[in-house]
């Protein structure tokens, strides 16, 4: 066989007939986990080996965000089912909140849109905090557009996640043109939501999103009641 018919010959994969490996079972792997953090003795830690196991459970958090959030893309129909339905779906498959159901389908949906911050997510190189702060300060129109700017990634890895939310909601901003606020004001007219539940015992949950001036009112009459009951 001459040179040439050796260079014109592709190599062979020495990977093409290997076989995809299995995923590993769920409830194996949250059992051995479990278990595992369940064996830690922090009692017996030095104060350094306990900082290292916070910043592990923190990148750990991160990575399982990020996985979440690709099992919940991967399922047929979430481009084109409502996010309230597949939040439903999510509530009845794990038993989370209403609440952590919509904060993951729309952070899946974020992640989706912005692959570079899943990678990102599960190498730890953001937290889970970052990323929650980019889906909730992003709205889903510009995120092509934060896809293709490393610039927000660069900030995330750089800044604490309140001045990260800070660079998100200056970036959304700057991207609308809204130099009056005005496209701001009513983005948050748009998304602005309050919720309540009453527990078995009778304690009542809170949950909401509100603009500056309506926040602004609630949270200054939370404050006068905490500061009644403390006194009382």
């Amino acid at each position: 066989m001459s040179n040439g018919s050796l260079l014109a010959t592709p190599p062979a994969d020495p990977f093409a007939d290997a076989p995809v490996p299995e995923p590993p079972d769920p409830e194996a792997f949250a059992r051995a986990v479990g278990e595992l953090i369940a064996s830690l003795r922090p009692d017996a830690m030095t104060a350094s080996a306990r900082e290292g196991w916070l910043l592990a459970f923190s990148r750990l958090d991160g990575a399982v965000a990020a996985g979440r959030s690709r099992v919940l893309s991967a399922t047929p129909g979430s481009r084109t089912r409502k996010a309230a339905v597949r939040s439903g779906d999510l509530v009845r498959t794990t038993g989370m909140s209403g609440v952590e159901a919509r904060r993951a389908v729309r952070l899946a949906d974020t992640l989706r849109d912005v692959p570079a911050a899943a990678d990102a997510l599960s190498a730890g190189e953001i937290t889970e905090g970052h990323a929650t702060a980019l889906s909730r300060g992003l709205s889903s129109e510009h995120r092509p557009a934060a896809a293709a700017d490393p610039g927000l990634l660069d900030a995330a890895r750089t800044q604490s996640v309140d001045r990260f939310a800070d660079t998100v909601s200056a970036w959304e901003r700057a991207r609308d043109d809204d130099a009056d606020g005005r496209a701001l004001a009513a983005r948050q007219h748009r998304e602005r939501r309050a919720s309540w539940s009453v527990r078995g015992d009778g304690m009542v949950r809170i949950e909401a999103l509100l603009a500056p001036d309506a926040g602004a009112v609630v949270t200054g009459a939370l404050h006068a009641l905490s500061e009644h009951l403390w006194r009382t």
